[in-house]
């Protein structure tokens, strides 16, 4: 007959995986993939090259554990960890500015997929918090 039904498990074909789970972990591997981009942003526009690289890596890193290394934007984070691996000590302001814009590029990228793979997908819980119950809004 099966296993008992803890009610964290797959709803469409009871395959035993908690879902709950599987949510919770993907939640902080993205958490950790927009930290580090937005981190890296930051270290390029400071002209802080090898701190672009690690921020990078860890990102690239995050991706893969997500499985979107292989997407389209995963290959564009690749290309740019490679370049940025590449790039020399001393960053013009021109080259911080490009690398900076090209990163944030990457994270609106991500922020895309996540959202379109994920519907219920909540970047700001406290906004839905505040959507669940419209007549507490009012009264507020």
């Amino acid at each position: 007959m099966g296993r008992p039904s803890t009610g964290t498990e797959c709803p469409r074909n009871n395959c035993g995986r908690n879902v709950y789970r599987e949510r919770a972990i993907i939640a902080v591997f993205a958490g950790l993939l927009g930290g580090d981009l937005h981190w890296a942003r930051q270290m390029a526009e400071r002209g802080l090259h090898d701190k672009v690289a690690h921020g990078l890596r860890q990102a690239h890193h995050h991706s893969s554990e997500l499985g979107l290394a292989t997407s389209p934007v995963g290959r564009q984070l690749f290309a740019q960890k490679n370049a940025a691996e590449q790039m020399p000590a001393n960053m013009s302001e021109q080259t911080k500015k490009s690398v900076a814009d090209q990163i944030l590029a990457i994270i609106s990228t991500f922020d895309l997929v996540m959202r379109r793979h994920r519907p219920d997908f909540r970047p700001d819980p406290s906004a839905c918090r505040r959507n669940e119950n419209p007549a507490r809004q009012l009264s507020s």
